[in-house]
């Protein structure tokens, strides 16, 4: 009962997610778990009016790669039902991009990882829960970049 009513507590308060979403499902991060996740959510998208496009990842990088060449302000966020790795891509090519459009665009976590850790800290761990964030409430909170140069190349890491 108090999980409910924090829940909807946060979800009226805030606007809920509009327009369309890219959302990105990992196959093999975790348990393998991502298609599964993303079939027990995607109704609520529908329900909620939010329209998207799927993604299932077939690569490492592969989102980095969609990300890298998308019109990003197609988008009023990017979600990702997949673990730590592929949300790391997501934000590794939004801030290489350069633009401040595309750094400030949302990016949602649906956990389909073992571990979770960037969605322990940013959002709920369990998949329905972390959705009907998402799509309820689209509460956006920073987070911090750390960006490692080396040579000519650029890496960055969040948390």
């Amino acid at each position: 009962d108090a999980f409910v009513a924090a829940v909807n507590a946060i979800a009226f308060s805030c606007r809920p997610l509009s327009g369309r979403a890219l959302i990105f499902i990992n196959p093999v991060s975790g348990s393998k778990l991502g298609p599964k996740r993303f079939k027990a959510v995607h109704h609520l998208f529908q329900l909620a009016g939010v329209e998207f496009d799927a993604v299932t990842t077939t690569h490492h990088g592969h989102a980095a790669d969609v990300v890298s060449g998308i019109t990003v302000d197609k988008y009023s966020a990017i979600i990702s039902v997949s673990g730590d790795g592929t949300v790391n891509e997501i934000y590794t090519a939004l801030l290489a991009r350069g633009d401040e459009f595309a750094m400030g665009v949302p990016v949602g976590i649906i956990p389909a990882g073992s571990e979770g850790t960037l969605a322990k800290m940013s959002t709920y761990f369990n998949p329905l829960a972390a959705a009907y964030v998402i799509l309820k409430s689209h509460e956006v909170r920073p987070l911090d970049v750390l960006s490692i140069v080396q040579g000519e190349n650029t890496m960055y890491a969040v948390c």
